[in-house]
């Protein structure tokens, strides 16, 4: 059993990123870190292994890659702060080896990209001062700066732009730092990208931009400042939706409200014909709707087989049907199968939906029983807006 040790600073630093990490993870941390006089030989990995740990090499590394989830595990996390702080010691003292800064981990990881991840700028600007390479990238193709702008580290984002970072630079996936800070939604980095001049139409392999990305995500600031910087708000990705789809599909209201308020087109349809409120009514976004009807949204548009009052009713979003009703919505309207919004309701056995149709003067002899196909029903066409894992 090794023996708990009081967690030195690095370890605290680490470990205060544990929110997202398990009750094992800080346990590993707690009887691993060795105290602030010096490190354990040996140190038990996330799985009760054992990982010989050498400070003059990048054995540290082995620790980490013991662990194939996002982040590592902690004690690999805690080694790497500690070996970049002894790199950074023999660079002050003028005997620094660019070729040890430059040796990699397994996974393709420098000295430069753990600096740039735990966003040490101190560290980052005394390793590109001594020559470490600035586009060195990790096997799935992440650069510095992809690393920093991941984190949100702005003054990070800002020195590597400064030492000629290169803006466009994609990982195995096809995505640039602008469209994974966009997913991120860190605003600052975005803006310092849009200022250095990077693409902010750069498409990912499936063709989205980072403003479809920002939108689907809900990050309003980062919306606003790709739009302030001119994104083009028209651009469709793969099944033809805007960024205004993917921010009602998602239930995103203030950027649907930052979209509406740039003058992007409400009333686009992508590829099967849905428009954003119809989207925004299949998923029970009554917020959205509120605001796209604000806007002047048509309730009558359909994508072929619904219009939004079908698509809520079919999925007993009761709250949209009664905001549609109040807008006007024609609660006789049928699809192109003869069926209504009473129908659909009545064949979901959505009890309140035909309570609030019927309340509005709804006809119970009007149309065909008919059901809506499961796509449509289910809204699956209306996520919209790609994740980067």
């Amino acid at each position: 059993m090794i023996a708990r040790y009081n967690l030195p600073p690095v370890a605290r630093l680490v470990t205060s990123r544990a929110g997202t990490t398990g009750i094992a993870a800080r346990r590993i941390v707690t009887e691993a870190a060795a105290g602030a006089a010096g490190w354990a030989d040996e140190l038990t990995t996330h799985d009760g292994g054992e990982g010989e740990i050498s400070h003059e090499n990048l054995e540290i590394f082995q620790v980490l890659d013991e662990d194939e989830s996002a982040g590592g595990c902690f004690v690999g996390l805690v080694c790497s702060m500690e070996f970049l702080e002894r790199k950074l010691a023999i660079i002050a003292s003028g005997e620094a080896d660019v070729g040890s800064m430059d040796a990699v981990s397994t996974d393709g990881r420098t000295l430069l990209h753990i600096a740039c991840e735990f966003g040490n700028a101190v560290a980052v600007k005394t390793l590109l001062r001594a020559g470490a390479d600035l586009e060195a990238r990790t096997e799935s193709g992440h650069t510095a700066l992809v690393f920093a702008s991941i984190e949100g580290h702005t003054e990070v984002v800002e020195a590597l732009l400064a030492a000629g970072a290169r803006t466009e630079a994609e990982d195995e996936d096809g995505w640039t730092a602008l469209l994974i800070a966009s997913q991120e939604g860190h605003t600052a980095v975005v803006e310092e990208l849009l200022a250095a001049g990077v693409d902010k139409e750069a498409l990912t392999e499936i063709g989205y931009t980072a403003l479809a990305i920002a939108s689907a995500q809900g990050h309003t600031g980062v919306v606003g400042a790709l739009l302030t910087a001119g994104a083009d708000m028209g651009i469709k990705y793969n099944t033809g939706c805007t960024a205004l789809h993917a921010a009602s599909a998602r239930g995103h209201t203030a950027a649907v409200e930052v979209l509406l308020a740039a003058g992007l087109n409400k009333e686009a349809e992508e590829e099967s014909g849905s428009t954003a409120l119809f989207m925004a009514s299949a998923q029970g976004h009554t917020a959205v709707v509120v605001a796209l009807l604000a806007a002047g949204a048509n309730t009558e548009a359909a994508e072929g087989e619904a219009t939004a009052l079908h698509i809520a009713s079919a999925n007993g979003h009761v709250a949209v049907v009664h905001v549609l009703l109040a807008a006007g919505a024609n609660k006789e309207a049928e699809h192109e199968s003869i069926a209504t919004a009473l129908q659909f309701a009545s064949q979901g056995g959505h009890t309140a939906v035909v309570e609030a149709l019927l309340a509005a003067g709804a006809d119970m002899e009007a149309g065909d029983e008919v059901t809506l196909s499961e796509g449509r029903a289910s809204g699956s066409n209306a996520e919209g807006g790609e994740v980067k894992e």
